[in-house]
C-alpha cells in the first residue's frame, strides 16, 4: 500500500516577517549611506560639463575604482548654476579616511580632490571650492545621508488580473534578496490567502506596509512572487 501524505493547511492571514531585521540599525552607529550631487555655479550657459566620481580604495590614493558620471549638465541661465540629474551613493565609514576625487570634463577640465568626511563634516554638508583657471566657477558637492529614511515606511498595493483566477488561491511573497555579504534572501511580508469569486477578473491584496530598509548593506533591493 502506498503511503498518505498529510497536506498542510495555507494560512489565510497575512503575515510580516521584517522583525527579524531588527539589527540593523546598530549598523548604523559605525556606518551610513550618503546620496551625493554635484552642481557648479557661476558657469555660463554655453557651457557643458559632466562630473565623475573617483573612490580611492587605499589612503595612498593609488588605487581606485569609479564611482559613476554624470550626464552633461544643464545651466539655469537665471542663476548660472549647472545641475546635474544623475548622483552618486557611498557607503560612509566614520572612523576611515575615504580619499576621494570628482574629474569635470567638457568646458571645463579640473580634479577636485576632498574626502568623504570632509563633504559629510562641512556646514550644512556642503564642500565647495572655486575652480582654478576658471571665471570664478565653483565647484559644490552637496551631501544627504539616508539614515533617517530607515524610519520611513514602504506602501505596496498588488493586484492580479485575468480572466481565468476563479477557484485559483493566489498569496503572494516580498523577499529581499541577499548580497555577498549575505547571500541567503530573507523573506519580509507574506500576503493573505486570496479565492476570487466565479465572475471576478481582479484580485485586490490588502495593504502591504514595512520599513523602508533596503538599505540595510545586507540586502539588496527585494522582489515579489506570486505563488
Amino acid at each position: 500500500m502506498g503511503s498518505m501524505c498529510e497536506s498542510q493547511p495555507i494560512s489565510e492571514k497575512a503575515e510580516y516577517y521584517y522583525t527579524k531585521f531588527d539589527s540593523y540599525a546598530n549598523d548604523t552607529q559605525v556606518r551610513d549611506t550618503v546620496k551625493l550631487e554635484p552642481k557648479l555655479k557661476n558657469i555660463s550657459g554655453n557651457q557643458s560639463c559632466q562630473v565623475q566620481l573617483i573612490i580611492f580604495t587605499n589612503s595612498q590614493r593609488t588605487a581606485s575604482k569609479p564611482g559613476g558620471t554624470t550626464e552633461q549638465g544643464k545651466v539655469d541661465t537665471t542663476n548660472n548654476i549647472m545641475t546635474f540629474q544623475k548622483f552618486f551613493i557611498m557607503e560612509y565609514f566614520f572612523e576611515r579616511d575615504q580619499p576621494i576625487e570628482f574629474r569635470i570634463t567638457g568646458s571645463i577640465n579640473a580634479v577636485i580632490k576632498t574626502s568623504l568626511p570632509n563633504i559629510m563634516g562641512s556646514r550644512a554638508q556642503t564642500f565647495s571650492r572655486k575652480i582654478e583657471d576658471t571665471d570664478g566657477v565653483i565647484f559644490e558637492i552637496k551631501g544627504f545621508s539616508y539614515r533617517k529614511k530607515l524610519t520611513s515606511t514602504l506602501n505596496i498595493n498588488i493586484a492580479v488580473n485575468g480572466n481565468t483566477l476563479y477557484g485559483k488561491g493566489l498569496i503572494y511573497t516580498l523577499t529581499a534578496k541577499g548580497n555577498n555579504l549575505n547571500p541567503q534572501n530573507q523573506i519580509l511580508y507574506r500576503s493573505e490567502l486570496n479565492t476570487p469569486l466565479k465572475n471576478v477578473k481582479r484580485i485586490d491584496f490588502k495593504l502591504c506596509s514595512i520599513p523602508d530598509i533596503y538599505l540595510h548593506k545586507n540586502f539588496n533591493y527585494p522582489y515579489f512572487t506570486i505563488i
